[in-house]
């Protein structure tokens, strides 16, 4: 029973004085999927073991304290409480109670991540450790996701890999090249960790910001650049559309000094959306899409050298129309009230699909807290939104100490382009960088208040 005692005090000494598991978990959950064998992820054995120590170490008799963090400085994380009793409650409604507690289980692990972000992080040092902490583990998936931009590498558990068999799921690969135009484009579209083109741009225009405000400008260029680079690699033109928001946003409020690094990335930006300034002359497909999208946003003649023939009738922009279309009209017809978690896809299910590959996901995370959250939710959420951004931005405008100042531009502006993003993937409910995200902006403005909100600057 000694020993036993023992090795509990030393764990819980480790547990108390060292990041290691912090660390770990954070890292799993921004990996996710890219270490897992079928729907078993890395993540998950790391979240029951940091629960299961948080539990051991904070007892219950202080709640208020430990569980509902109530010295904090601001409220902002109770939108993990209010979620997570909102949809449990729709459940009472939800017509498909399999999908509903699926995908509350998805809330309740992503709520989780913010809850264990916003505890943990109190002071500018542990934030400057998560923020090393997400950087090291992004430029590996970046490193990683330029090697599969060439087709010289793939990492092993995506769907465009023929070895993801061996992790305990379905290849998908051969019907995917199969229906597509070309291989080549198929083989050099980068997945990093993510499972998908997709889900790898969204977290790539998260990081753009924090490449863009970087003080050293040849990272910051240079940064920018590669990630544009993959973005296109992806196609995902919602996630390249979100850098032009993130870019205008970067002119307004970045150090003038510093302005060389968004004019420089603009050109990059025009560069690609203009097919290389017409210099490319369609030889190169991703760039011809991107050309082909933007210059339908601003309504001038398609380029007719698109590989991939997409009309406005069969291309994805008008299924995404259709999907949009829907779930107004689905919301509308349950009053606003809502669906339930995860009832978008029963509801789906029951017309056959949207368009030629009777799409079960409404591919909007927008429309899908509409008409699955309800009106009132989405109203919530939007307004709690809006209220992280705008004290981030206050923290922008007063807070002179460097490392907090570059963190709350950063975070602003990634924020902001996540408004755009978030439309990309089938869903982001189970993303968990979207959680991180959240998690470090409030914790960002946690600390400011703590810390710095009536205290001179301090270089980093």
């Amino acid at each position: 029973m000694n020993f036993l005692k023992k090795i509990l005090q030393s764990v819980t000494y480790f547990a108390k004085n060292k990041n290691y598991l912090f660390n770990f978990f954070i890292v799993s959950a921004i990996i996710g999927v890219g270490i897992s064998y079928s729907n078993l992820y890395l993540f998950h054995i790391l979240l029951v073991i940091y629960v299961f120590t948080y539990l051991l170490l904070y007892p219950i008799n202080k709640f208020s304290e430990n569980f509902l963090l109530s010295k904090y400085p601001t409220r902002l994380h109770y939108i993990i409480f209010f979620t997570i009793i909102w949809y449990s409650l729709m459940l009472i409604i939800t017509e498909n109670k399999f999908y509903g507690i699926k995908y509350l289980s998805f809330i309740i692990i992503g709520n989780i991540i913010i809850f264990i972000v916003v505890q943990k992080i109190k002071m500018i040092s542990q934030l400057k450790n998560l923020y090393k902490t997400i950087a090291i583990i992004i430029i590996v998936e970046i490193i990683i996701s330029l090697f599969e931009s060439v087709g010289i590498f793939r990492w092993p558990i995506s769907r465009l890999s023929e070895n993801v068999v061996y992790f305990g799921r379905v290849n998908e690969i051969t019907t995917i090249l199969n229906e597509s135009f070309s291989n080549f484009y198929v083989q050099t579209m980068p997945t990093g960790f993510h499972w998908n083109p997709n889900n790898l741009a969204v977290l790539m225009g998260m990081a753009f910001p924090f490449f863009i405000f970087h003080k050293n400008k040849w990272i910051s260029i240079f940064g920018s650049i590669i990630i544009i680079w993959i973005v296109v690699q992806c196609g995902a033109r919602l996630i390249f559309l979100s850098f032009y928001l993130m870019i205008f946003l970067s002119f307004l409020i970045i150090n003038k000094k510093n302005i060389i690094v968004p004019f420089f990335v603009t050109i990059i930006i025009i560069f690609c959306s203009t097919n290389g300034f017409s210099l490319l002359n369609g030889k190169l497909s991703k760039f011809n899409e991107i050309q082909s999208f933007t210059f339908g946003l601003i309504g001038l003649n398609q380029p007719s050298f698109n590989k991939n023939n997409e009309t406005s009738k069969t291309g994805s922009i008008a299924l995404r129309k259709e999907l949009i279309i829907f779930g107004i009209n689905s919301s509308i017809e349950h009053y606003g009230i809502g669906v339930g978690g995860g009832n978008s896809q029963n509801e789906l299910e029951k017309i056959g699909g949207i368009g030629e590959k009777k799409i079960m996901d409404l591919h909007n995370f927008w429309i899908e807290l509409l008409m699955e959250g309800g009106i009132i939710f989405l109203l919530f959420f939007i307004s709690w939104y809006c209220i992280i951004l705008w004290k981030l931005f206050r923290i922008i405008r007063i807070c002179k100490e460097l490392m907090l100042s570059y963190l709350s531009k950063s975070s602003f502006v990634a924020l902001s382009g996540f408004i755009v993003s978030a439309v990309a993937p089938s869903s982001v409910i189970y993303f968990f960088p979207m959680y991180i995200l959240f998690g470090f902006s409030i914790s960002t403005i946690n600390i400011y208040k703590m810390n710095y909100e009536n205290t001179p600057s301090i270089r980093y």
